[in-house]
């Protein structure tokens, strides 16, 4: 019988840091063990990243790893933040579901060996990260600190099962399709304009011979249609007989 994981539908992740690969390498490999997960990895520059456009072609999710040796604990919102620009830019491309912000090589376990202190002090870093780099979680669905990622991944429990749970629904939605208007829709409501703009010339000037706006109609009436693919249709309005209908109380 199969397990809900082994049902998932297959996701493939991008996985991004300005640091080497060697310092995510250990939850590079974690995330690979995961039932029908791909791993991609994205190396992000280490200078002028506001101008690096990610290409999201075939991803379904995107990890940001942000070492604190590399850059500080600087996402957004803070002085040298690195991710102003990048994270929504991110965002717009994959959708704020699909992507995941991982700060780590935090010391861990934080206070040292007490599971309390560690807790007390690891939700205070996150109340801060929360309020002041607020950004980033406006751009994402997961983020959160961690330990090292190198040789191993220090994360705690709850963490991994959450970034489990938020590999396995990452889905790009597609596009709504929006079809573009016909260009017989389009010239058919020019015409319907260029007939209220004859009807009010007609009306605004009386003294105009019948003749002369019966062949001016006609010529309009000609010129529109050869443009129009529903040309068949509106050729056959005979636009004369309604212009002599609508000048007769002023002849």
């Amino acid at each position: 019988m199969e397990t809900p994981s082994s049902m998932a539908k297959p996701v493939t992740i991008g996985i991004c840091t300005s640091a080497l690969r060697s310092n995510i390498e250990a939850f590079m490999e974690k995330v690979s063990s995961l039932t029908n997960v791909t791993v991609r990895f994205i190396e992000l520059p280490y200078n002028d990243l506001d101008s690096f456009r990610l290409s999201s072609a075939e991803l379904d999710g995107l990890i940001i790893c942000h070492s604190i040796n590399n850059r500080r604990f600087a996402i957004t919102d803070v002085m040298d933040a690195l991710y102003d620009k990048f994270l929504p830019h991110v965002k717009q491309k994959l959708g704020k579901d699909n992507v995941c912000v991982i700060a780590h090589d935090f010391p861990w376990p934080m206070a040292g060996s007490s599971h309390e202190n560690h807790i007390r002090i690891k939700n205070t870093y996150m109340d801060s990260f929360r309020s002041k780099q607020f950004t980033t979680f406006e751009c994402s669905k997961l983020a959160m600190i961690c330990g090292r990622l190198d040789t191993q991944v220090d994360m705690d429990k709850n963490d991994w099962t959450q970034f489990e749970i938020f590999a396995r629904q990452c889905q790009v939605q597609p596009k709504p399709f929006q079809p573009k208007p016909s260009k017989g829709i389009t010239l058919g409501i020019i015409g319907i304009f260029i007939g209220f703009g004859i009807g009010w010339y007609v009306i605004n000037r009386p003294n105009i011979g019948t003749n002369t706006l019966i062949q001016m109609c006609n010529t309009t009436s000609e010129n529109f249609v050869q443009f129009s693919p529903i040309n068949s249709m509106l050729y056959h309005v005979d636009m004369s007989t309604m212009l002599l209908k609508l000048t007769a109380p002023l002849m």
